[in-house]
């Protein structure tokens, strides 16, 4: 007699049985369609990186960490028993507490290079801003021909501290 059962639904029970059983014995490998899969994904993620960086939308220091982290995960991904190996050698229990511990170092090394270029950039567009208003402060006394500005260094000091003052005052009412 045929069962009623389908063999497609069989077929499906029996893999998620033998998953089952090699779960129970520690087997932790990756499916080879899991494997597949992240490697496609690995590639789409290098390849629109190397075009961002080709277009210029992404500056090469910027983008430098993420196609690093591209390629150690593909070679990670190639090798199968290696992220095992690395977590024995540096003494964590289990691979899946190592990707956790590396992801939370590569989140704040990211975190760190970011602070440092706001910061950078932060300087930069404030002596950029006072430079603007000091050549501003310097076409309006002219227009107005009241020539204050010289080329001795006390006026021109003078006046580069009234524009730090103007432009601080300006960034705390804002």
């Amino acid at each position: 007699m045929k069962s009623i059962v389908p063999a497609v639904y069989t077929s499906a029970l029996r893999g998620k049985a033998e998953r089952r059983q090699q779960k129970q014995k520690g087997d932790n490998r990756m499916t080879v369609r899991v494997g597949i899969l992240i490697l496609i994904i690995l590639v789409a993620a290098l390849l629109i990186l190397l075009n961002m960086i080709r277009r210029k939308t992404l500056e090469l220091r910027y983008a430098l960490m993420w196609v690093i982290l591209d390629i150690i995960l593909l070679v990670l991904l190639m090798v199968p028993g290696l992220l095992q190996k690395i977590a024995d050698f540096v003494g964590i229990y289990s691979v899946m507490n190592l990707i956790f511990f590396a992801g939370f170092v590569f989140t704040l090394t990211l975190l760190l290079s970011l602070t440092v270029a706001v910061s950078r950039s932060g300087g930069k567009v404030r002596t950029l801003t006072q430079e603007l208003a000091l050549e501003e402060y310097e076409r309006i006394k002219s227009r107005n021909g009241s020539v204050i500005i010289s080329d001795s260094e006390t006026n021109r000091e003078q006046a580069v501290e009234t524009v730090i003052e103007n432009t601080e005052n300006q960034n705390l009412s804002v």
